[in-house]
C-alpha cells in the first residue's frame, strides 16, 4: 500500500505521495494566491460504471479515426481483447438523443468489435452533451497524456465551442480551406466542397508571417489552389512549406501582389505546377533549406527561379532586389511563428 509523504508547513499540512518531485508547499501558495487551492470544478456531475453493449457505443464524431492495422496488432499483442489493458471507456451520455458517445476509447472498442468479443465494455459513464465531451478530449490530450496533432484537437476545441478556437475557425473560414486531420468531423462543417485542406499550423504560422493580413493569406491560398487545381494531381491541399514561403515572399515584395508583376508571378507559379506536385517543388533547397527558417528558404528560392525563368522582365528588378531579403527583419519573422 503506498505510504504518504509529509511535508511540513504552515496550517494546513500539506501531503503527497512519495513519488512526487517538487516543492508543495510553494505549489500550495501558489494555488492559494490565485484562489484555486481547495477549488473543485464538476463535482455535480452524475457519474458511474457500467458495462454497456458494445452496439450501444457511438464514437464521438471528432474523434480520430481508428487504423485497422493497429487494431489488428493489439488485438495479437496479448492474443485477444484484454479487458484488464483496455480499462475503462470515457463514455458522455448526452440525453438530448439519449445515445452513449465515446470521447476516450474508440480504438478500444474498435478492438472489441473486430474481436467480436466481449459483447459489453466496462465504461465511465458522464452525463454530459456531447459538445462537452469534446472539449474534455481536446482539453486532455493537449495537456500530455499522449501525443495527438493539432488538427484533432482544433476539432474537438471548435466543436466544443471553445472562444479562441472560434475565433481561428473563422479565420479559417476566410482563408477558404478546411481543418480535418483524421476525424470525420471537418472545420468548417460540413466540410466544403472545393476548398483545400490546410494543417493548423499553417494556418496559425502564416497569420503571423502576414502579421494578421487575411486578405494576403488568402490571396497566396488562391495563387496556389489556381496553379495546382489545372493539374491531373489537383490542388486538395495547401502545402505549408509553400504556402509560408509565399507569404514571406509577398511581405518583402508587396508590389508582387498587383498588377503585371502579380501576374507573372502568378504565370511563373502555374508553370512550376504543371510539371511538379507541390511536395516535390524544390524552392526551399533552392533557398538554402536554412535550419528552422523554412519560409525564408522558400522564399528566397523561389525569388531567384523567378528571376531566372522566361517570365522575368527587366523592368522587375526595381522591385524584386535581392538586397530586400537582408533589410528585411527575418528573424523577427521567424520568431512570430514558432
Amino acid at each position: 500500500m503506498e505510504t504518504l509523504q509529509v511535508v511540513k508547513t504552515t496550517q494546513p499540512e500539506i501531503q503527497v505521495h512519495t513519488m512526487f518531485r517538487g516543492d508543495a508547499e510553494r505549489s500550495h501558495k501558489t494555488l492559494t494566491k490565485k484562489k484555486i487551492a481547495g477549488v473543485i470544478l464538476n463535482d455535480n456531475i452524475p457519474v458511474r460504471m457500467e458495462y454497456i453493449d458494445v452496439n450501444k457505443l457511438v464514437p464521438l464524431e471528432t474523434q480520430r479515426e481508428t487504423n485497422g492495422s493497429w487494431t489488428l496488432s493489439r488485438l495479437k499483442d496479448l492474443g485477444g481483447f484484454d479487458v484488464l489493458a483496455a480499462g475503462a471507456l470515457m463514455v458522455a451520455y448526452d440525453q438530448r438523443d439519449d445515445t452513449y458517445y465515446v470521447f476516450d476509447g474508440c480504438g478500444r472498442l474498435a478492438q472489441a468489435q473486430v474481436n467480436q468479443a466481449p459483447s459489453k465494455l466496462l465504461c465511465l459513464i458522464y452525463e454530459i452533451s456531447k459538445e462537452r465531451a469534446a472539449f474534455y478530449f481536446a482539453y486532455n490530450q493537449d495537456r500530455g497524456r499522449r501525443n495527438l496533432s493539432k488538427e484533432i484537437i482544433f476539432v474537438n476545441a471548435v466543436y466544443s465551442g471553445e472562444p479562441d478556437a472560434l475565433i481561428w475557425r473563422d479565420r479559417l473560414n476566410m482563408l477558404g480551406c478546411y481543418i480535418k486531420g483524421q476525424t470525420n468531423y471537418a472545420v468548417p462543417h460540413p466540410q466544403p466542397a472545393n476548398q483545400p485542406e490546410i494543417k493548423y499550423r499553417a494556418l496559425v504560422e502564416g497569420f503571423k508571417l502576414s502579421d494578421g493580413d487575411l486578405s494576403l493569406m488568402r490571396q497566396v491560398r488562391d495563387m496556389i489552389y489556381m496553379a495546382w487545381t489545372q493539374t491531373s494531381e489537383g490542388c486538395p491541399q495547401i502545402r505549408q512549406d509553400l504556402f509560408l514561403g509565399l507569404i514571406t515572399f509577398m511581405r518583402i515584395y508587396p508590389e508582387a501582389r498587383e498588377n503585371g508583376l502579380n501576374k507573372a508571378v502568378q504565370q511563373f507559379i502555374n508553370w512550376v505546377a504543371q510539371g511538379t506536385k507541390q511536395a516535390k517543388v524544390d524552392w526551399k533547397v533552392v533557398g538554402g533549406n536554412q535550419h528552422n527558417k523554412e519560409a525564408l528558404s522558400v522564399a528566397y528560392g523561389f525569388m531567384m527561379l523567378f528571376r531566372k525563368s522566361q517570365l522575368w522582365k527587366s523592368s522587375f528588378a526595381q522591385h524584386i532586389v535581392i538586397d530586400r531579403f537582408k533589410d528585411f527583419n527575418s528573424s523577427e519573422v521567424e520568431e512570430q511563428a514558432e
